[in-house]
């Protein structure tokens, strides 16, 4: 080991905690391989990885399609949230879940609510806020958001700021993780923001 993996990095992440489970999902946007050496269903049953999961991404613009892809090719249930109708269209031609995001429409307005109330994970990558407190007032315990824009605003961290009754920075374990993770308590529910708002690059390139 030590003569073929010469000069190798590595980290050590605690799976039971959310900390590392966090940084384990950010390590996996960026690799091109990804090799374990649990029995099978460890990393399910740490809730690791993304087989299955359910990603919500809202913005299906410049950078949408490539995330979307990119989490569907690692085993995430992708839904797209995407006000444009056009860009709706490819993304449902693309193979994906398709949600219109048409605050007029009560039927599209509750299929939106619905996306949310079931994700595991939601990015934002528009641009504009695209995530109020409302919404992460829908969002499921343990839910996890990141923005992929350019912005703090993707998200409405001031909202969520001013509302939850806790909020915890966790550490990193991972040097190439510059952005921390922050845990916050919402209406009895904890959340978890990657990068705390700020956008996380997806592309790591």
């Amino acid at each position: 080991f030590s003569v073929f993996f010469r000069g190798a990095e590595s980290i050590t992440l605690d799976l039971r905690d959310p900390a590392g489970v966090a940084d384990l999902a950010l390590l996996l946007t960026r690799a091109d391989v990804f090799v374990e050496s649990f029995r099978p269903g460890t990393l399910a049953r740490f809730g690791a990885g993304l087989d299955k999961k359910e990603l919500v991404l809202i913005g299906y613009g410049v950078i949408g399609p490539a995330i979307a892809s990119e989490m569907l090719a690692r085993g995430a249930k992708v839904t797209v949230i995407e006000r444009s109708r056009e860009r709706a269209e490819a993304a449902r031609k693309a193979g994906f879940h398709v949600v219109l995001d048409d605050p007029a429409d009560a039927k599209a307005l509750a299929r939106r609510r619905a996306a949310l109330a079931k994700a595991d994970l939601v990015v934002g990558a528009t641009g504009r806020r695209t995530l109020s407190l409302e919404d992460m007032r829908l969002l499921k315990d343990g839910a996890a958001m990141a923005s992929a824009s350019s912005k703090r605003g993707e998200l409405d961290m001031e909202g969520l700021e001013r509302e939850a009754s806790a909020r915890e920075l966790l550490p990193s374990g991972e040097p190439l993780v510059t952005l921390p993770t922050a845990k916050y308590r919402l209406k009895g529910r904890t959340l978890f923001v990657i990068g705390d708002g700020y956008p996380v690059n997806f592309d790591g390139g």
